[in-house]
């Protein structure tokens, strides 16, 4: 207990768990608490002191000479939960004037209530919790009792089999398992393979000599407890030397930060490819001429999606990212509730964007026809007005995706909140991304001219644009309104079983 305390673990009334499945605790507490195994040949200790550090506390107490004057434990003149018919017979008994019947009335009293209970409390424990003792008996008290051994922080006894099978056990009932343990020792490999996360570190090796370094790194090479060390920790997530400056704290935020990074990667690139491919689709459906070319579109599929995303995954931050509660692996089920959100969340930020997009083709592709006809020089310039109205959709349609991916760095902070400091990648990939746009467009409009695009054109992608961050922020505000009551609930879902034993 003293042990777990120092590595910060609780230890409260759900001490420790042994797995051992040979050894009945509950008859071997001595066991369990004694000095005496481990200083029996070598300590100075007398015997005395070993005996009476190696005793539990009441033992302790009763055996002190210091304390000679206190009563022993169940051994008080006056019980601490008396019956009322034995205060009505001590009570009579002193009105009588019988005195000695009543201080054996009340002496008998104590007697039978210390033989009655061996513990120090004199009260009910009998509804405090029981632990499982053995690796077998973990399943089954999980299953008929409580889920006490899933909160307990602490486990002894432990063999290589044991552990394994107790991180399967928390796996089966969702729980996520992360295990650090000595690449020195190979039995760890089949815990490291068997666990959601592993981390191996190299040992603090025995000290053999005080004069003698335990062990010095080869000049060139590995040396041979290198190469162990290196595949014991091929079944682990990383490995660890003991002069590495890495905290398992910082460890898991930064993982937090790159898992929370890749989830909106995925969720925007989906929903720009969904995007773009309903814009052309749409068209299709309405006989359009396509709004942008092959090459424009394996231009924004192949070259501006992927920069911005590896923009967005290094401007990704979140003020809250310690204080998420991330929950249990539990089954993921697709719910109708789920589906609209998705649906409202995400369809909801490209609605401005291809309403507008598809009205301004369909506004220059109608100022364009008219113009067309069968001779060459017609069709040569319709050809040039189509060409010159696909730059001007990419132009604004890659404007669009910007603007949606900055609303993509945070989802618990609006977009003028933005740190400039922490995002500007996604922001010099945007720049960078639209000025080369401009510059293509600008060169493309001097060369032929703007005469082509409809004033409606110029006017819808503008308005588009301001528009889309209005409904981009409004979706996110309510969006952070939901994701805090999802927190709320998900710090609430403690998913404690209390059985008939628990204390409470």
């Amino acid at each position: 207990r003293v042990f777990s305390e120092k590595m910060g673990l609780e230890s409260g009334w759900n001490c420790h768990i042994s797995l051992r499945s040979d050894v009945d605790l509950r008859s071997k507490t001595r066991q369990m608490y004694s000095r005496k195994w481990v200083t029996k040949k070598y300590s100075s200790e007398k015997p005395s002191a070993k005996h009476f550090m190696s005793a539990s506390m009441p033992e302790n107490i009763n055996d002190c000479p210091r304390h000679i004057d206190l009563p022993k434990f169940g051994d008080s003149c006056k019980p601490l939960l008396t019956s009322v018919a034995a205060e009505a017979s001590t009570a009579a008994a002193a009105a009588a004037g019988d005195t000695s019947m009543s201080y054996m009335s009340t002496t008998g009293q104590c007697e039978a209530e210390s033989t009655s209970s061996s513990s120090m409390l004199q009260y009910d424990m009998s509804n405090r919790a029981q632990l499982p003792c053995g690796i077998e008996n973990i399943r089954p008290h999980l299953e008929e009792m409580d889920n006490v051994p899933l909160l307990v922080s602490l486990f002894t006894d432990c063999t290589p089999t044991s552990t394994r099978e107790m991180v399967k056990i928390l796996q089966e009932n969702s729980e996520v398992v992360t295990t650090m343990g000595s690449a020195a020792n190979f039995h760890n490999m089949r815990i490291f393979l068997a666990a959601d996360a592993s981390l191996a570190v190299e040992p603090l090796y025995p000290q053999v000599c005080q004069h003698v370094s335990v062990y010095s790194y080869p000049r060139t090479g590995l040396s041979p407890t290198d190469l162990a060390s290196h595949l014991t920790s091929v079944a682990s997530s990383a490995l660890f030397k003991r002069d590495d400056q890495v905290t398992i704290y910082g460890s898991i935020i930064a993982s937090r930060r790159h898992v929370i990074a890749l989830r909106h990667i995925l969720q925007f690139w989906t929903s720009v490819s969904v995007f773009l491919s309903l814009y052309a689709l749409v068209c299709l459906l309405l006989a359009l001429p396509s709004p942008l070319s092959v090459l424009q579109q394996l231009l924004v599929s192949l070259l501006y999606l992927p920069i911005l995303s590896t923009a967005l995954f290094f401007s990704t931050y979140d003020r809250n990212i310690r204080n998420i509660s991330t929950g249990k692996n539990n089954e993921l089920k697709i719910s109708r509730e789920i589906l609209c959100y998705s649906i409202w969340c995400y369809s909801g930020r490209f609605v401005i964007p291809l309403l507008s997009a598809l009205t301004a083709h369909m506004i220059t592709v109608s100022n364009i026809l008219p113009t067309c006809s069968s001779t060459a020089a017609a069709s040569s310039h319709c050809s040039i007005a189509f060409s010159v109205l696909q730059d001007v959709n990419c132009t604004f349609i890659t404007l669009l995706i910007i603007l949606i991916s900055l609303t993509f760095v945070s989802r618990t902070d609006q977009i003028w909140k933005l740190k400039p400091r922490k995002s500007w990648h996604i922001l010099c990939a945007g720049l960078a991304i639209t000025l080369a746009q401009f510059v293509y467009l600008m060169m493309k409009l001097a060369v032929y001219g703007a005469a082509h695009i409809s004033v409606l054109t110029w006017i819808l992608y503008p308005l588009a644009l301001f528009f889309t961050i209005l409904v981009n922020e409004a979706i996110k505000r309510q969006e952070i309104k939901i994701n805090v009551r999802i927190q709320k609930r998900a710090r609430l879902d403690f998913g404690t079983k209390l059985g008939i034993n628990s204390p409470f």
